[in-house]
């Protein structure tokens, strides 16, 4: 990850564009066929797993120990509430890599001997299809690892893998964007590894490397039951001269593999991780790949709640409506290359206020292991990556054996034993958020119509989709707002009286009134809106 950029990104010095508005963005937003994008109505956790739980003692995560966890992700009873309730995957590599990350591959047909065996993996698929879980895969495309049979026959000058990566006689002594240098040596010869020299990057130049990604991809798709791929470093595939990233190649090359996917599996999901400026990144969501991780509304989220500013979500909000296919792209708070939540931010509340925003925008929301319990990490990338936390036992019940990396001291307060018998706890929180979500329509597949408020660090905005109308108003700063009043110009909302209930508690909230034209004045969800709080008020037409 380009720690330039994040660092951009995180503190608000990008700059947030936004069109003409919300009107025009509806002009221009695509439809998608709602018969194909399953994940439009799911809540996606990724998920390490060297770090989430080690099932045979031997400090390592594995795909056994995920079997084992998945009651607490989903136990496949809608009914309970002692679940998270997420319901698809996304696993970072499983391959046989040569790193403890999983980014240089060794073999794309394996799995990696600590996670255990591609049955291991087919009997997690069912295990989650029993409870509802769709699961996707990390398929790391544009390296391999140095130990990859590719590349030691390439460097061995083997003419029939040579030309499987790129070479040069001599080093130019440039750079990578991502630190160190991007040109390795060889013997003689230098080779490109935009990610370090145990990453050598591929040569998608080469017909026969992008013909046998198409095999491989095809065993996964039709062989294993996993329901996509994330596609990492979606934007580095193809240089052209002196430009390594975004280039006109690599998108080319995307609608080409977009199709071919398509073929292969209609509902196959492809989620692009490219890092960037939303002007960058909607061009890989136009039939290239079916939607990508929105890093520009990721750091809005984070500097609106920071500077307790709504209008900085607000607009990007319907920047982002305005350039991708309806509700394609993905909502996430952090990943494994970022600082952790709580790290970005001040406290625990403003967690749970950055949560409350996660779940009720548009798009597709990802949740990060660990941020459901405020999980600490920042700095060096394995802190980010850090064990689970499952309880006050050694090594925060992760492992009986010696964790791969030391848990975080903090897991004696927190972790998900103790968090999940404390109401007010950010888990319960989480949890409390993504059953709202999952049981409404309107904020699964709803429309955007932001409402305007008396106070600056109020957020509030109108969620419908058909008979389904949920309002949803954020407190983001450190204070009590008392009397807060919405008001709105127009909307999609017929003219007519609503009555409202609070979600969960269903206890009645105020009536709201649309004036012909679809607007309304003076409307106060609450009393007060306690500090970084969440409102959710679900209304019902009242029949005349």
């Amino acid at each position: 990850m380009n720690r330039a950029i994040l660092f951009l990104l995180i503190t608000g010095l990008s700059v947030v564009g936004c069109k003409d508005g919300l009107e025009e963005a509806k002009k221009n937003i695509k439809d998608y066929p709602e018969t194909q994008s399953w994940w439009n109505d799911r809540v996606f956790y990724q998920l390490f797993v060297r770090s989430f739980y080690d099932s045979d003692g031997d400090g390592n995560g594995d795909l056994q120990g995920v079997i084992e966890k998945l009651d607490y992700l989903n136990d496949g009873n809608p009914s309970t509430e002692d679940d998270l309730g997420v319901t698809a995957l996304m696993l970072m590599p499983v391959f046989q890599a040569t790193g403890y990350d999983g980014y240089d591959v060794e073999d794309y047909l394996k799995i990696d001997p600590d996670y255990g065996t591609i049955e291991d993996l087919k009997r997690l698929l069912e295990e989650a299809q029993v409870r509802g879980i769709k699961v996707v895969i990390d398929f790391p495309v544009n390296q391999t690892s140095a130990q990859h049979p590719w590349f030691i026959k390439a460097s061995s000058s083997d003419p029939a893998f040579k030309n499987r990566y790129i070479w040069r006689s001599n080093n130019p002594g440039d750079y990578s964007p991502y630190g160190g240098p991007l040109w390795h040596p060889s013997g003689s010869e230098y080779y490109y590894g935009l990610f370090g020299s145990g990453k050598p990057d591929l040569n998608f130049k080469n017909e026969d490397v992008t013909a046998d990604i198409k095999k491989i991809s095809e065993y996964w798709i039709n062989e294993t039951g996993v329901s996509g791929f994330r596609m990492e470093a979606a934007g580095a595939l193809i240089e052209e001269g002196d430009n390594i990233l975004y280039t006109t190649s690599t998108l080319n090359w995307w609608r080409d593999y977009f199709g071919f996917v398509r073929k292969a599996d209609p509902s196959f999901l492809l989620v692009g991780d490219v890092p960037g400026l939303t002007t960058i990144v909607e061009s890989y969501a136009d039939d290239r790949l079916d939607f990508c991780f929105e890093y520009e509304l990721s750091a809005a989220i984070f500097n609106g709640i920071k500077n307790q500013t709504a209008s900085v979500i607000r607009e990007k909000m319907v920047d982002v409506i305005n350039r991708y296919p309806t509700r394609q792209y993905g909502v996430f708070l952090t990943n494994q290359f970022q600082n952790r939540t709580i790290d970005i931010l001040d406290n625990s509340d403003q967690a749970k206020a950055a949560a409350g925003v996660l779940f009720t925008l548009p798009g597709v929301p990802f949740v990060y292991y660990g941020e459901e319990i405020a999980m600490k990490g920042g700095g060096i990338i394995q802190e980010v990556r850090r064990p689970m936390q499952w309880s006050a036992q050694p090594n925060a019940g992760f492992s009986t054996g010696v964790p791969w990396y030391p848990v975080d001291p903090d897991y004696l307060r927190n972790n998900t034993e103790g968090l999940s018998v404390d109401e007010n706890s950010i888990l319960s929180h989480y949890k409390k958020l993504i059953k709202i979500r999952q049981g409404s329509a309107a904020l699964n597949k709803g429309s955007f119509e932001p409402a305007k408020t008396n106070d600056g660090s109020v957020l509030a905005f109108f969620r419908t989709f058909g008979s389904d109308v949920v309002l949803v108003v954020q407190n983001l700063s450190s204070r009590t707002i008392a009397d807060p009043v919405l008001s709105g110009s127009d909307g999609s909302l017929a003219a007519a009286t609503y009555s409202g209930v609070y979600l969960p508690s269903q206890n009645t909230a105020p009536d709201l009134i649309i004036q012909p034209g679809g607007g309304f004045v003076s409307y106060s969800p609450e009393q007060e809106l306690g500090p970084y709080s969440t409102t959710i008020i679900r209304f019902t037409r009242k029949l005349q």
